[in-house]
Formats: C-alpha cells, sequence, structure tokens
C-alpha cells in the first residue's frame, strides 16, 4: 500500500542518452503524478544540459450557449450605457418638474449622476491598461525584469499608474454612495410633493443603478487585482527563471491529456519522441451536433365541420424531432479506448428561422479518440413541444369561431435522445 501511495505521487521517465531509448519503455504517465524526468549515461561536465517540460490540454472551447448559460463573461458596455441613459432620464425628470423642494433634490441628482458616471467611465481606462500590460508581458524581448520595467514604464505603466487607477476606484465607490444617497432623498421628495408618476420613475431609474452598479464593482475589483497581480509577476526576478522539472499533474494541470519533455544540449535541441499520454482523472469536454429525441410536436386541424382533429405525420418525424445541442461531458481520462461519462447540454428546436425553443438534457457518453473526439450520447431531453390545451379543447369537438393556433400550447416534455456529436480540440499549454 505504501509503494503503491509513494509511486502515485512520483514517476520518473529515464532516457538513456548512449542506447537512445527510455528504460523501460512507457506509453503514459499517471493523473496526479509528479513527473521527473531524468537523463542517465550522459556527460553533464562536458556538455551543456536543459530540460524543460510542459502539460497539454486538449480541450475544445465552451460552445457559445454554454458559456452563456455559466455567465462566464461579464462585459461592462452594457452597464455604462445603463447608467449613462439612468442620467438622461433623471434630466428629463428635473426638466418637467416645478414643485421647488422636489426640483432641487432633483438638481441635485443630476449632478451627482452624471458625476458617477464619469468615475464609472474610468474603468474602461483600466481594462485598457490591462491589456496593454498583457501584450508587454508576452512579448518575449523583454527577457528579465529590468528590461520589462522598463518596457512598461514606457508605456506608463508602474507603481504610480496602478496607484492612480486605485484612487479612481475610491472616486467611483465615493460617488456612488453619493448618488445613492441623492437617489433616496429624490425618492422622498417626490412622495412629500404627491408626484407618483415621478416617484415611479426616480425608482425605477434608481433599481437599474444598483443593479448595474453591482456588476460595474466587481470587474473594477478584478480588473485592478489583475494588474495588481501581473504588475508584480512582470517585475519579479524570480519569473524569468526556468524552472524544470518534476511536473505536477494536479491543479490546472491536472487537466493535461498529454507530457511533453523538450530537452536541449549546448543550447540545441535534442530529438525525443511525441508526448506522453496521461491516463486517469476526470475531464471536462464541450462538443456540438445533431440530438434525436423520441418525441413530436401533436398537430391539429379542423375539418369542413369546424370538428377538432389531430393529424398524424407519416414516417419517422411523427415520433421524432431533430434538434442541435451544445453539450458538456465529464469523463475519466483514458489514453486509449472509450471513454464513458456524464453528459449536459443546451437543446435547441429550431420550428422556424425565427423560433428557437430551448430544452436540455442530460445522460451518458461514450468518448471515442483524443484531439478529435466523436461522442455518442444517450439519456433524457426536456424539450419543447406543441401539446392541447388540456380542459380547454378535446378532439371530435365542434368548435366555432376558433383559430387551429389557439388548441395547442408549448410545454416542456421528457423524452429518450440518442446525439452524435464532434469535439475539436484545442491543443493548450497549462501552466501547473
Amino acid at each position: 500500500m505504501l509503494s503503491s501511495l509513494a509511486e502515485l505521487r512520483a514517476q520518473t521517465v529515464t532516457y538513456d542518452y548512449h542506447t537512445r531509448a527510455y528504460s523501460p519503455q512507457i506509453n503514459f504517465v499517471r493523473h496526479g503524478a509528479m513527473v521527473s524526468y531524468r537523463i542517465i549515461n550522459i556527460n553533464p561536465f562536458a556538455q551543456k544540459v536543459i530540460i524543460n517540460g510542459q502539460a497539454i490540454s486538449m480541450t475544445s472551447e465552451i460552445p457559445a450557449q454554454l458559456a452563456t448559460l455559466f455567465n462566464v463573461k461579464i462585459d461592462t458596455e452594457k452597464e455604462l450605457t445603463n447608467t449613462k441613459d439612468q442620467v438622461k432620464e433623471m434630466a428629463d425628470v428635473q426638466k418637467n418638474t416645478a414643485q421647488a423642494g422636489l426640483k432641487a433634490a432633483l438638481n441635485t441628482l443630476v449632478d451627482s449622476c452624471s458625476t458617477y458616471y464619469e468615475e464609472a467611465e474610468k474603468i474602461e481606462e483600466a481594462l485598457l491598461l490591462k491589456e496593454h500590460l498583457a501584450k508587454t508581458m508576452a512579448d518575449k524581448s523583454f527577457y528579465n525584469d529590468s528590461v520589462m520595467r522598463s518596457a512598461l514604464n514606457d508605456r506608463s505603466i508602474n507603481t504610480t499608474t496602478i496607484s492612480d487607477l486605485k484612487a479612481d476606484y475610491e472616486e467611483f465607490e465615493e460617488a456612488y454612495h453619493q448618488v445613492y444617497n441623492q437617489y433616496q432623498a429624490a425618492i422622498q421628495a417626490a412622495r412629500t410633493a404627491g408626484d407618483k408618476d415621478k416617484e415611479a420613475r426616480i425608482m425605477n431609474a434608481f433599481d437599474q443603478v444598483k443593479k448595474d452598479y453591482r456588476l460595474l464593482e466587481k470587474q473594477y475589483q478584478e480588473t485592478l487585482f489583475d494588474i495588481k497581480d501581473l504588475y508584480a509577476k512582470a517585475t519579479d526576478p524570480r519569473s524569468y527563471e526556468v524552472i524544470s522539472l518534476p511536473l505536477k499533474l494536479t491543479g490546472r494541470a491536472g487537466d493535461a491529456d498529454e507530457v511533453e519533455f523538450e530537452i536541449l544540449i549546448d543550447d540545441k535541441k535534442f530529438p525525443t519522441p511525441d508526448a506522453f499520454n496521461v491516463d486517469s482523472g476526470l475531464k471536462v469536454d464541450f462538443s456540438a451536433g445533431p440530438v434525436f429525441n423520441f418525441t413530436a410536436d401533436n398537430r391539429y386541424f379542423f375539418d369542413a365541420t369546424n370538428k377538432l382533429q389531430q393529424q398524424t405525420k407519416p414516417g419517422l418525424f411523427n415520433v421524432v424531432t431533430p434538434t442541435v445541442s451544445a453539450m458538456m461531458h465529464v469523463y475519466p481520462r483514458r489514453y486509449k479506448g472509450v471513454a464513458w461519462g456524464g453528459t449536459f447540454g443546451v437543446n435547441a428546436n429550431v420550428k422556424e428561422l425565427t423560433d428557437i425553443n430551448l430544452g436540455f438534457l442530460a445522460g451518458i457518453s461514450a468518448i471515442m479518440g483524443r484531439s478529435q473526439k466523436v461522442i455518442v450520447s444517450t439519456g433524457a431531453s426536456y424539450l419543447r413541444v406543441d401539446r392541447l390545451k388540456e380542459g380547454q379543447f378535446t378532439v371530435g369537438t365542434v368548435y366555432n369561431d376558433t383559430k387551429i393556433e389557439d388548441v395547442t400550447e408549448s410545454v416542456l416534455r421528457p423524452s429518450w435522445f440518442v446525439a452524435v456529436s464532434l469535439s475539436l480540440g484545442k491543443r493548450k499549454i497549462l501552466t501547473p
């Protein structure tokens, strides 16, 4: 037992430089292991030897449907536009106000709203600086902390700039607290004046401003944190040291499908075999493809006597509805053969070009392949289909002055599904 645990924690890939062969020959490394690369039968006193290792993921990108569902990305453009619109809305309310107390409160509120919007807009400066910082760090010609610090300073990215951004954020927070108080004062003034219409408009604007503030604040905080963190790394001398082995296949690198080693001898690349496959450990992947749901719309028509009749469709489409789905798969990683795992998906039933009904599906999948995967899934899907309105209409009954489109409703119904999807893996280097 103790031997197995020690073996799991450490695994050594040994290469014999003299015979140009691995000893012993291996096909895969284990997920969760501390993987080391060792060269034997070589004279390091006569040759300069450098070994670099990297973990590689071959996971497909998240489809747009799932990215939206899981709220992966936060965008500030909408919140800033909303905030600007509320400034215009309060200016419009103020313009048509005659009552002195309410007008004074609205004058102060409009000024506070304008100041708050100006401070909120500065988040764009922070986002732009973060982009410039990231691009500068990605330039390989800046090879140490001194050169990088100089390059960043040339782009006006330094501790003073970062302090100014922090001050801008604090002013943004203070401006929000001011506008928060002024909104409450304006609502009270409208209530005192007995102007329910303006009270309602102010309250609606207040609710929108609070909602957008929460999102802007979160993005602002994350951006400032990223800038501070990236700058600290960019100006840290340790960032420019090459740290080789062991390569730990846990954490971020736990999603690795392959481990690849590069050997440099006397600054020349020494040819090595292909990357080593990783076996075991859970993997999350994404795919898209057609889904065949074993359910279909029920269709009806009125005959010549206005009697409601059910229409049947010939063939397979009487019981099958084809859809398109973006799916997420969770399964144990295998370096060869078929992997079995669970599936969750967003199901799109496209009835017309302008009518997309979303449903969901869940089940099991068989995953075949590595970088380009063919996935066969089956399980239960919940799909919107047309059904007769229960309790309102009955087949065989005469209905006068009733439109056929009024006798059905779209409802979620469970059914069995079969799907065949394709996952095109994107080769991605993972940082341990």
